[in-house]
């Protein structure tokens, strides 16, 4: 594609030269530019995305985003399981009651979850939000570890019932991927706090 401002480029046949471009089309031969021309280059393309050196808040942002996801959707699966020969059982966190009964804990979690997504999109998109809400992801993932330490004593003592008595007692996966989830929403929260501090003490300077 051709520049539409006259001046110096890299020659398209050969980007060691350069070629001066009129405005129009490209001049016959290709020079070096004169000393004291300023070249117009274009600005290097990052078709990766955004690095965390080049960007951290917006790396940061979607970890919150992506750690929200992994909260809400490790609470859809099982949180323990049990198995004797063919036969096996699982209780997501929806299922932490007695006799598989529905408690609070499954709700909470994916609404943490739900929560850790709206705030990531949030900063993401810049929405104006006030400040004890932008630390919400430390706070949300305190939450949610606070669930997952309580519940993972509960899960430890039912799966050594289970062993007892023959059968196999585990925690489950999506207990694991909420944890995983959870360390990262702190992470990031706490990391986005750093950011944000260093961009004003440099606004400051």
């Amino acid at each position: 594609m051709s520049p539409t401002d006259p001046g110096w480029y890299p020659d398209p046949s050969d980007p060691s030269l350069q070629r001066y471009f009129n405005g129009t089309e490209w001049t016959d031969l290709p020079t070096p530019p004169p000393v004291g021309t300023v070249t117009q280059t274009s600005p290097p393309s990052n078709k990766g995305g955004p690095t965390f050196e080049d960007d951290p808040r917006t790396v940061l942002c979607w970890t919150v985003v992506a750690a929200g996801a992994l909260v809400a959707i490790g609470s859809l699966l099982a949180w323990m399981t049990a198995s004797a020969g063919i036969i096996s059982i699982s209780r997501n966190a929806f299922q932490m009651g007695d006799h598989e009964s529905m408690t609070a804990d499954g709700p909470i979690v994916m609404v943490l979850g739900l929560i850790l997504i709206g705030i990531g999109i949030a900063r993401l998109t810049n929405t104006s939000m006030p400040r004890f809400i932008q630390r919400s992801p430390i706070i949300a993932g305190l939450g949610a570890a606070l669930v997952l330490g309580y519940d993972y004593h509960s899960i430890r003592q039912w799966a050594e019932s289970i062993n007892s008595s023959g059968a196999l007692g585990s925690v489950g996966t999506g207990f694991w991927v909420c944890c995983v989830g959870d360390a990262l929403a702190i992470a990031a929260g706490i990391g986005l706090m750093s950011s944000e501090r260093k961009a004003k003490q440099a606004t400051a300077a």
